[in-house]
């Protein structure tokens, strides 16, 4: 619950106090002086519940001040009896206690408001070096994918010189050298930006997706890198797939995660085959799937595969599944993972569609 501002609690405070007093002042003909501070109790919970000790304490006195002076044999007078003290004394240490009880609930819901918002910039700042990490590791693979269509550019740039250098110059060759030049450049231009969307530190954004386009976007950035490791990719991509809701970059980072671990899976096997398919599920969930022919994981282990720090490989962290299932329910969906037959492993996450 949010707290609500201070002014706001005083005067939620004063307005029960006032309600209290409201219904009990018409029924004075039939009551009497009977047990009037109790009529003001619910005025000191609303106002202890509202805003913590201090605006239940000003609601405990002024309803004690309320109950003595309308409510009592002694009418709109201070002129107070020893009962009418007495339990005037009671009320306000009642509500003093009520009050405090109170503030103490407020206080422990503050704390863990301040350390969820912990959790969650933790959680978050934990994805992002883990991005900053998988992108050390596909150094070699990046640098390919950049130095490509820098090469090109430069050989097409060569190329342009030759043929406006020519008497007379070739005007249409040239042309097509500079759009060839354009179109690299651009190429270059989108894959740093790919990387440095993945690595800058942004706040979560939520905008309607298409899964199709997040897993071609993660198989550019990777295709240097499994052909490298002679991966044989194939895609199968549902078409007409519902959007989803979420954050491209932390769906790009699950994507990543899962196609990095296949292909360290797959490092000492001969035939290395990595499919990945999208559909739907019986739910119509978007459902992902992440297939390898790797040496598959144990039985025993496929339950603990997503838990924090727990790894299969040699001098691995055991963070990169554990972040994929968190940011995976963190956009409301699931993800599991199963053995592939003949051998290797399956990891498929499901998110839920967008309402048409």
């Amino acid at each position: 619950m949010r707290e609500p501002p201070r002014a706001l609690a005083y005067g939620v405070a004063v307005l029960a106090t006032a309600a209290s007093l409201f219904v009990r002042w018409p029924l004075w003909p039939v009551l009497g002086d009977a047990v009037p501070h109790m009529t003001f109790f619910p005025a000191v919970v609303v106002g202890a519940y509202f805003g913590g000790f201090w605006p239940g304490l000003l609601a405990t006195i002024l309803s004690a001040v309320a109950a003595n002076y309308f409510l009592t044999q002694q009418l709109r007078s201070f002129h107070f009896s020893v009962n009418d003290l007495t339990a005037a004394i009671l009320f306000v240490l009642v509500g003093t206690i009520v009050s405090g009880l109170s503030e103490s609930l407020h206080r422990a819901r503050r704390r863990i408001v301040a350390h969820e918002r912990q959790r969650a910039e933790a959680q978050l700042e934990l994805a992002r070096v883990n991005r900053i990490t998988t992108m050390g590791q596909l150094t070699a693979s990046i640098a390919h994918e950049v130095n490509q269509p820098i090469g090109a550019v430069v050989a097409n740039a060569n190329a342009a010189l030759r043929w406006l250098d020519a008497r007379p110059p070739v005007l249409d060759e040239a042309r097509e050298a500079i759009d060839s030049i354009v179109k690299e450049g651009n190429r270059a231009g989108q894959v740093v930006g790919r990387i440095s969307a993945l690595v800058k530190k942004t706040p979560p954004q939520q905008h309607p997706l298409d899964v199709n386009d997040i897993v071609l976007e993660v198989i550019a950035l990777m295709r240097s890198e499994m052909l490298r490791n002679r991966i044989s990719l194939q895609t199968q991509l549902a078409k007409s797939l519902p959007l989803v809701q979420g954050d491209r970059i932390q769906l790009q980072q699950v994507m990543l995660n899962l196609i990095i671990n296949a292909v360290e899976v797959m490092g000492k096997i001969d035939e290395r085959e990595l499919l990945i398919r999208t559909g739907t599920d019986a739910a119509n969930d978007v459902m992902v799937e992440v297939r390898d022919t790797g040496p598959g994981p144990k039985p025993d282990s496929l339950e603990r595969l997503f838990d924090a720090f727990y790894t299969t490989k040699p001098g691995g962290m055991g963070m990169g599944l554990a972040i994929c299932r968190s940011i995976v329910e963190a956009h409301g969906g699931r993800i599991s993972a199963t053995a592939n037959l003949p051998q290797g492993a399956v990891f498929r996450f499901t998110l839920p569609a967008q309402p048409a």
